[in-house]
């Protein structure tokens, strides 16, 4: 049964490196839902974090592929008791006037930022849990969604 999965892996900061991480997904067919990666501020590394939904047995013979690679330096396959994770949202709304107070409302409820606005548009900023990124989009989806953008998942590993 297929799952939703985070693998977290540091690696050498070195070029290609990330190509060759998301090539090993896509030579087996797989689709990469989300993929972060961000010198971590260590060194010369870099964290990639990266999330696929497959079957468990499936994402161990990934990993082990990935391990492979010269270049990494330690690799983990997450889940919420160990890892806290985010994900921020942008989205510009259309708005008109009579829709500006639930929209803020709705902005305070989820602990959004309005990052820029006009006498047309509403730029909203979101940052959370998966869950609660996509429960703000179904939300304001009601209204007119003139476009939306995703960082993906990134997170850390909880001691």
């Amino acid at each position: 049964m297929k799952k939703l999965s985070t693998i977290n892996v540091l690696v050498e900061n070195n070029a290609g490196i990330l190509t060759r991480i998301s090539s090993i997904f896509s030579r087996r067919g797989y689709n990469i839902e989300s993929i972060n990666a961000a010198v971590n501020g260590k060194g010369n590394k870099t964290r990639i974090i990266a999330t696929i939904s497959e079957e468990e047995e499936l994402v161990r013979q990934v990993v082990k592929q990935i391990e492979k690679l010269e270049d990494v330096i330690n690799l983990e396959i997450m889940d919420d008791k160990n890892f806290i994770s985010r994900e921020m949202l942008i989205v510009r709304l259309k708005i008109h006037k009579k829709d500006y107070l639930e929209l803020n409302a709705l902005t305070n409820l989820y602990k959004a930022n309005i990052i820029d606005y006009s006498k047309e548009d509403l730029y909203l900023e979101l940052t959370g849990d998966r869950d609660k990124v996509n429960d703000f989009l179904a939300i304001v989806s009601k209204y007119q969604i003139e476009d939306v953008t995703r960082t993906g998942i990134t997170g850390i590993k909880k001691y």
